[in-house]
């Protein structure tokens, strides 16, 4: 990147929740970039973000990036030139109406996502072939793998853990995420009626730690991902996981292009009903080292390919700084 571009651009996050997706790309990124994040709050405790301290001020540089975003109020900086990243198709549902959103630079990786909010009137630009910066390097070795599965994502009702838990029955189910939604955790361990559901309890806040996390990956066999549909159109940071630890993708959702390329490489499942995925769980569980061998033919290749992928995120940063200056 450009001297002078890298010198005028900081990385924010706008909102100080210290895991999910957006605040690992954030944590990847500034790696990558070799930058400091800065973080919007008023807590006096500053929390990471994701494995980054952050540093709780405005930043003083020219353009600010910022990678985690408030969708629910638009933070504009005044005297400043704006880069906000979009991650899904309803990161910008609140913002709709704001004219001043609409002219801010925003910036995707996914071609669905870019497409449809180019068609609102926003101003966003797509990273061609953007996919997610992974910060894992090789393919974990795992031995004594357990027919069991894996739900890892926030406890919550928009990821949709009860079909995972209405996807198993006598078959041990692990569900690992954050614990802020209390009373919807207590009315899904009240429906699971006798089945071999472990709720894994929190070991670091009110989450899990990534220790915890891999270990439970390392050992299982199957990774559920449930969505309720939208416009991701590769894979989640969950997924890439569970394929790094040869823990196998069975994906639940209403809209199977979501997720194509894992069946396209058969590497797991994709299905549209709990009912499907019952009747493909106990087969993938056959069918294993299948799925384990094509699993890492395709990891083997993403994981290659990060620099190449890395270069195709700075060419498109340095060509939207170079329009603002």
């Amino acid at each position: 990147m450009n001297k002078e571009i890298y010198e005028s651009i900081s990385l924010l996050a706008e909102y100080d929740f210290p895991i999910g997706g957006a605040q690992r790309m954030l944590s990847i990124i500034s790696k990558r970039m070799n930058k400091p994040v800065y973080v919007l709050t008023k807590n006096k405790i500053i929390e990471p973000i994701w494995d980054i301290n952050p540093i709780p001020e405005i930043p003083n540089t020219s353009i600010i990036f910022s990678l985690v975003v408030d969708k629910f109020k638009l933070q504009c900086f005044p005297g400043k030139k704006q880069i906000k990243f979009c991650h899904s198709g309803n990161s910008l549902e609140n913002l709709v109406k704001n004219k001043k959103a609409k002219e801010i630079n925003w910036l995707t990786h996914r071609k669905r996502v870019y497409g449809f909010w180019k068609n609102k009137g926003f101003n966003i630009e797509l990273i061609e072939k953007g996919y997610i910066p992974y910060d894992k390097g090789e393919i974990e070795k795992t031995q004594n793998k357990k027919d069991q599965g894996v739900f890892i994502s926030r406890i919550c009702p928009d990821k949709a853990p009860d079909l995972a838990i209405d996807t198993f029955g006598n078959i041990p189910l692990y569900i690992v995420g954050s614990h802020e939604f209390k009373d919807y955790i207590s009315f899904l361990k009240k429906s699971i009626n006798g089945k071999n559901i472990t709720f894994v309890p929190p070991d670091n806040g009110v989450t899990v730690s990534l220790e915890t996390r891999d270990n439970l990956l390392k050992e299982s066999k199957i990774l559920v991902h449930c969505s309720l549909g939208g416009l991701h159109d590769y894979l989640e940071y969950s997924i890439l996981d569970g394929l790094i630890f040869n823990c196998i993708p069975l994906c639940i959702t209403p809209d199977p292009k979501q997720f194509s390329v894992i069946e396209k490489n058969g590497m797991g499942k994709v299905v549209k009903t709990v009912e499907e995925a019952k009747m493909w769980l106990p087969q993938m569980l056959e069918n294993y080292p299948y799925y384990v061998y094509n699993s890492q033919k395709f990891m083997n290749q993403f994981l290659k390919n990060q620099d190449n992928l890395w270069l195709r995120w700075e060419s498109k940063l340095e060509d939207i700084c170079l329009r603002l200056f």
